[in-house]
């Protein structure tokens, strides 16, 4: 009689399991943070980053399963315009908490729609920037405001190295209507191809508020591990 775990352990285990050996052929098959879309069909599951589906073979979506889970509904999505040395896609998300910060009933989140651009120098070298328009709701500089609207902007490089070494850097902000504007964010991450899976490491940099009125986090950590099927 076939054992009630023994199918989930097979998929684990395929999942955990490098596999062989595929490696990048170009920093054109890099997704995160570009304007690059999946094939038909192609799923990226991570960790950390956001599941990844090629709805169509010029649009992919994204989202964070485990922030459904935390009753904040998300969602991205990216429309390929231009795919070939140059790529330029148009972008769109929206994020916003189920759990509202004040008595008015206000639920932080975003909703943002740009486009993005990604222009390959060489095999190994691509470099990227985004931009465009912002909604962010319950702002926490303007606590009598239920929304303020401006501007997002992110520019970002993937380099490899010997097809299986990747270098992922990306500096992103805003301008906001009536707030000041703060210090970027980024990520500065190495990840290496193991078959189909990819090991990330690296550190994020910013101004981070983990607890409103607490001192703010200027670095931390960061790792992930996803497949690409």
């Amino acid at each position: 009689m076939l054992r009630p775990w023994l199918a989930p352990a097979l998929v684990a285990l395929l999942l955990v399991i490098p596999g062989p050996a595929v490696a990048w052929e170009s920093a054109k098959d890099i997704v995160h943070g570009s304007a690059r879309v999946l094939d038909k069909g192609e799923t990226i599951i991570g960790v950390v980053s956001p599941l990844a589906y090629g709805l169509h073979e010029r649009v992919t979506v994204f989202t964070h399963p485990a922030l459904h889970l935390l009753l904040t509904p998300n969602i991205w999505g990216r429309l390929s315009l231009l795919d070939d040395d140059t790529g330029l896609a148009l972008e769109t998300g929206y994020q916003q908490s189920l759990f509202a910060i004040s008595s008015l009933g206000d639920y932080p989140g975003f909703f943002q729609l740009g486009l993005v651009a990604s222009l390959l120098f060489t095999q190994s070298f691509q470099a990227t920037v985004a931009g465009g328009y912002l909604v962010d709701f319950a702002p926490t500089e303007l606590p009598d405001a239920s929304y303020t609207t401006g501007f997002y902007w992110r520019s970002g490089a993937h380099l490899l190295f010997k097809r299986v070494n990747l270098v992922m850097l990306e500096v992103s902000g805003k301008v906001m209507r009536d707030v000041p504007v703060g210090v970027p964010t980024g990520k500065a991450i190495f990840a290496r191809q193991l078959g189909r899976m990819r090991l990330g490491v690296g550190a994020a940099f910013g101004r981070f508020e983990v607890i409103p009125g607490d001192d703010p986090l200027w670095m931390y950590p960061w790792a992930d591990v996803w497949w690409r099927f």
